[in-house]
Order: structure tokens, then sequence, then C-alpha cells
């Protein structure tokens, strides 16, 4: 309305335009900014949302990580121990062997070079038919029940008792040459019957002979325990040829399948 004339009012109206023209697009644009940068923090915050879960996922991953390690270690460690242990125990075994080829050697001064076998021996405890009685272990290699060792020879037969603590008796006559703990095998006696056969009784509770006496076929010499390293009740059984074992079955008649049980 202030125009000079209607060339400057046309002027006027045009650069208007231009201005309003102008700011138009200046909203559009801060509009299409805003919405970007929104966008923007909308994919930012996805992005941190995204990066705290990886780095959760991550520490709960080291703590799975961490507490594997840890278990792996004690693995380590526990099977470090029983390799030692194991070791300690077949020492003991190998140290046993030694330990009864020597008692051996020095129980042949105490042996009647004179005496005669007198032919089959009796079974070492009273056959019974209830189960009470089983063969746990024969003779020969086996896997041994303490230290888990593949091929580790048995120099006797085992015969359990369920627990119980039934009589020990002598399988033939015969001289008391060894009656004593003795290791692993617990408390142990020793008969030697002639011609060079002894027989070895072991893990008794309670020994009822002493070194040096003679006894009789089924005379009592013990009861049966789990002294020296044992499982459980039960009595060890060896036959021995000139102080080396042998299978019981060629000197005495097993009455027991093995294994009853």
């Amino acid at each position: 309305l202030s125009s000079a004339d209607f060339s400057d009012f046309l002027s006027r109206v045009e650069l208007t335009n231009d201005f309003l023209e102008y700011d138009k697009k200046l909203i559009q644009k801060l509009a299409d900014d805003k919405t970007l940068l929104e966008n923007k923090k909308a994919e930012r915050e996805v992005a941190v949302q995204r990066c705290n879960e990886i780095l959760k996922q991550s520490e709960n991953k080291k703590i799975e990580l961490d507490q594997k390690i840890s278990d792996v270690n004690t693995l380590i460690n526990n099977l470090k121990y029983q390799e030692e242990y194991y070791k300690q125990l077949a020492d003991q075994d190998a140290q046993e062997a030694k330990d009864l080829k020597d008692l051996m050697t020095l129980l042949q001064k105490q042996i009647d070079e004179k005496a005669k076998y007198e032919g089959d021996m009796r079974w070492p405890l009273q056959i019974v038919s209830d189960g009470s009685n089983y063969i746990t272990s024969n003779y020969g290699y086996r896997t041994h029940p303490v230290t888990g060792e593949t091929e580790s020879f048995h120099n006797g037969i085992d015969i359990g008792t369920n627990g119980a603590s039934p009589p020990v008796y002598a399988a033939n006559s015969g001289k008391v040459i060894y009656a004593a703990p003795k290791g692993t095998y617990g408390n142990c006696v020793i008969i030697d019957h002639g011609s060079g056969i002894s027989t070895l009784y072991a893990h008794l509770s309670v020994i009822k002979v002493k070194s040096g006496t003679t006894v009789k076929k089924g005379d009592l010499i013990g009861y049966v325990g789990s002294t020296g390293r044992s499982t459980g009740n039960h009595l060890h059984f060896t036959v021995m040829l000139n102080g080396s074992p042998v299978f019981p079955g060629d000197y005495v008649k097993i009455p027991y399948k093995y294994p009853v049980k």
C-alpha cells in the first residue's frame, strides 16, 4: 500500500513472494533436518542399546568362561591328585608283592623241609548255601577295586561275607610261620603245609594263632575282617608253591562260582 506506483507495488509483491518462498524452503529444510536428526538419534539409541546388549553378553560369556577355566583347573588338580594317589596305591601294590616275596624268603628258615603235604585242602570258611559267602574277586588279572588299575594281578581269591565276621579255618595241617599285621594285607596268617606249599589268610579282624604253633586242618586261626587295604569284610586267601602264588583251585575245591553276587 505504501508503494510509489503500480510498478513498485508489483516489485514489492514479487520480492515478498521470494521471501515467503525462501522462508518456506528454510522451514522445510529445518523440518527435514529435525526429522533426520531424530532418525539419527533413534538409530544411535538402537546402536547404543545393541552395544549394551553385546557388552552384557560379553560379560556373561566372560563369567561363563572364567567358570569353565576354574572348573578345568579344578579338574586338572583333581586328576593330578588322583594320579598321585593311584601311583601311591600302585607303588603299595608293588611294594606289597616285594614284601611278600621277601617275607617268604625270610620264612624259608622256619619251614620244615621234611614235612609232607597231606593232600587236598578244605575251604577256609564254613560252606553255606544262603549266599552269605561268595567269591568277590578271583585269582589272576583284574581291574583293581581300589586303584582302578587294569591288568592288576590278584594273587588269590577274595571271599565276601556280607559284612559278617565268620571264623577262618586252616585249609590244611601245618606250622604257622607268620601271624601278625602285614601292610595292605592287614592282620595276616601264613601256614606252611609241607612240600613247599603254604597258605595265606589276609584282612583278618582277629588272629587266633601264634607264629611257630602247629595247627590241624580245620583249626580256628582267626575271624574275617577288613583290616589293611580293603573295601569291606572279606577273606583274601592265597595258596603258594615255594613262595610263589598259584591258582587255589588246584589245591582246594572252590564251592562258589565266580561271581556268585
